[in-house]
């Protein structure tokens, strides 16, 4: 069994799950993500996430209908209420194949959108300048949230979502929000009984550009942990961190920011 933490944007993790917000008390949950998991399609948008708050985003874009964007799973035929604590630009919510708006969801200037799902199961939001050409965008802390009001911001809280009613694992585990929690408690400590591993000896390998490629870390001549590493071709930042010892695999996947900064990272437990 393969448990990925961050399963968020189906266009970056391989086995998706489809997520909805649940009641958590009485107060909405935000839906939306931090721009560092929003994709950046228009590189002459210019956009640059605030390093001490990444719910905030600056634009200078030099040319019109330049946005970033993200695919929000949603429930169908439901209400929903997208805002911005303050922006200078606008905010639309498209379907999924992002070729029209929803009704009541195409760019906003100024104010909330509330719209209806209608059919769709995902949806895409949008942030941009329309077409309105080169100049100075902002936006801080965006929501999405469930119900025909805005309330107040709070960063999405990856313990707050559950799986879709019914979802299970290949052998049949319901994947709800405790058995979730227990799988990532899992992970943590898996890793963590890897990197603890007694070793006497290691032995590194490089490619031939000189980045390492593996570490091999032996004890009484047996191998007990073996870390490997990928890189990204293109700038030769880390791509991923394998890490197998007494049959447990840690894989860490690294994901960047458009100014080369770590964005985040997300690990499978196999």
């Amino acid at each position: 069994m393969t448990y990925i933490r961050t399963i968020w944007n189906d266009r970056i993790v391989e086995n998706p799950l489809t997520y909805y917000m649940r009641d958590n008390g009485g107060s909405n949950i935000n839906l939306l993500p931090p721009f560092t998991e929003w994709e950046f399609n228009h590189p002459s948008f210019n956009p640059v996430i605030d390093p001490q708050d990444d719910y905030k985003l600056t634009a200078s874009p030099n040319e019109s209908f330049r946005w970033v964007q993200v695919r929000v799973p949603v429930l169908p035929n439901t209400v929903y209420t997208l805002s911005t604590q303050a922006r200078y630009g606008y905010i639309a919510v498209f379907n999924e194949s992002i070729t029209e708006s929803l009704p009541g969801a195409a760019y906003n200037a100024s104010g909330n959108i509330t719209f209806n799902s209608g059919e769709h199961e995902a949806v895409f939001v949008l942030f941009g300048n329309s077409g309105d050409g080169p100049g100075a965008y902002h936006i801080t802390h965006p929501q999405l949230e469930l119900g025909s009001a805005a309330t107040t911001f709070g960063p999405r809280k990856h313990y707050q979502l559950s799986p879709a009613p019914g979802a299970t694992t290949q052998v049949g585990t319901p994947l709800n929000a405790a058995n979730l929690n227990k799988l990532e408690i899992g992970v943590q400590q898996a890793h963590h009984m890897i990197l603890g591993l007694d070793t006497d000896a290691s032995t590194p390998s490089y490619h031939a550009n000189g980045q390492l490629y593996q570490i091999v870390e032996t004890k009484d001549g047996g191998v007990i942990r073996t870390t490997t590493y990928t890189y990204n071709p293109a700038d030769g930042s880390l791509s991923t961190e394998t890490v197998s010892g007494n049959g447990v695999t840690v894989t860490t996947t690294y994901s960047y920011n458009p100014d080369g900064t770590l964005g985040g990272e997300t690990k499978a437990f196999t």
